[in-house]
């Protein structure tokens, strides 16, 4: 805050020499009387409250005249100490920036930062800038804990609550296998997929995918694999793929192709093999054979009782 007494000098006396005073209520200002008319508060507080004037004199003749009084009211800010932004996710390999903004404490200030350890329960202090920034290039989970800023005056510091910082470890590529192995499918067969990301924080969503098409979703927080089981028909066949995602993104495997080919089937009405066999009497039906290749077929004829 700067105080100025303006003065108006007669036209036929300009180059008359003034020194100046300043007060507030009874109290003299600064080192008493001086040359320059402007008096400066670098930093004012709430009680620097009250009226304010100012008197100037002149040498040759002596003359002295005061001003009126100003009276100034300092309200009491509270102050505004923050650190943006607050990271729900830190990844492992991330550069992280962390401000701290302050408002409403008198400058000029200092910024400390500070740190908490989880274990041992201890704290140390970092840094301390004349910037509101503190940078980490690369996070590691050995950054872990809780972090919070100091803003401080000639007076007093201001702290705000505390950030905390939970370093997680990005997903790796999954891989996905089918359960049982073998590159050979048949019709009503039980398989698996099996999708594994080796390395990754949990909890872990994984998709499934046949051509493009999600065909599962699953949360995991206890495993870092997970399975898609179902019974073989001729549609299941097609390029299947999986993705592992906690919070960076998602990775994806590789694609894996799935050929199923078809068996024989016999519907459950008709007779069995055994009462062909025992040649008993039967009632004429259809008969539908699939087959995984094409079979020669020989008519054979033979006498029923």
């Amino acid at each position: 805050v700067t105080l100025t007494c303006e003065t108006q000098l007669s036209p036929q006396r300009p180059d008359v020499q003034l020194q100046f005073h300043f007060f507030r209520d009874r109290q003299s200002l600064g080192s008493g009387w001086r040359s320059s008319p402007e008096f400066r508060i670098p930093t004012i507080w709430r009680e620097d409250s009250g009226s304010y004037w100012c008197q100037a004199q002149s040498m040759t003749p002596s003359v002295q005249k005061q001003s009126q009084r100003i009276h100034i009211q300092v309200k009491n800010v509270v102050p505004d100490v923050r650190i943006y932004p607050r990271p729900k996710l830190v990844f492992e390999g991330q550069e992280l920036v962390l401000i701290c903004s302050v408002n409403g404490v008198p400058g000029p200030i200092t910024i400390s930062w500070y740190r908490k350890f989880k274990k041992p329960r201890t704290e140390r202090k970092l840094h301390t800038y004349s910037k509101s920034e503190f940078k980490i290039p690369v996070v590691k989970n050995s950054h872990d804990g809780e972090y919070y800023c100091v803003a401080s005056n000639m007076r007093r510091g201001h702290s705000p609550s505390e950030v905390s910082l939970t370093t997680r470890i990005p997903v790796s590529q999954p891989v996905l296998t089918l359960n049982p192995p073998g590159t050979r499918t048949l019709v009503g067969d039980e398989v698996s997929f099996d999708c594994e990301a080796q390395r990754g924080s949990l909890p872990i969503w994984y998709q499934f995918f046949r051509e493009g098409v999600l065909l599962m979703k699953i949360e995991t927080t206890l495993w870092r694999t997970t399975s898609y089981r179902f019974s073989l028909t001729a549609e299941h066949s097609g390029n299947y793929y999986c993705t592992a995602d906690n919070g960076l993104g998602p990775q994806s495997s590789e694609t894996l192709r799935l050929s199923v080919t078809g068996k024989p089937w016999i519907p459950a009405s008709d007779p069995s093999l055994t009462q062909i066999l025992s040649h008993q009497p039967l009632q004429r039906s259809a008969w539908i054979f699939q087959f995984p290749t094409p079979i020669n077929l020989m008519p054979v004829l033979a006498p029923f009782s």
